[in-house]
């Protein structure tokens, strides 16, 4: 029978961590939240943003931390989903390599523009 620390332990390994990781997870709640429940946005929020452990937002929500833990992945599911279908996230990049592009090379600038353009079509933009 697993104890507290073993769950924890398990619950720690389906978490991504690294500044590559958080920042993903920042960035999808900033584009996306919208489209979460309060409760999801609050879990999401207090992990990615606030930092606090999943026993730390268990007790602010009243849950364990293994419901925490399955909440968080359902939620990065979700917005990883969102993301896969709107591409809002990778279209802002695009736009932001457009932006330096554009200062520097105006060919090319727009042979990326065209690129966009074209991606933006593919999902009904």
């Amino acid at each position: 029978m697993p104890t507290e620390n073993n769950k924890l332990t398990h619950v720690q390994i389906d978490d991504p961590t690294g500044l590559e990781a958080l920042q993903e997870c920042s960035q999808l709640l900033d584009v996306y939240g919208a489209a979460l429940t309060e409760k999801q946005r609050a879990c999401f929020a207090m992990r990615y943003r606030e930092d606090l452990s999943f026993s730390e937002i268990a007790e602010h929500q009243g849950i364990t931390p293994q419901a925490v833990s399955d909440q968080i992945q359902r939620t990065r599911e979700k917005l990883r989903t969102l993301e896969s279908k709107l591409g809002m996230i990778r279209l802002w990049d695009q736009l932001l390599t457009l932006q330096t592009v554009l200062a520097t090379n105006t060919a090319a600038a727009k042979h990326l523009l065209d690129e966009i353009i074209k991606e933006g079509g593919q999902h009904g933009i």
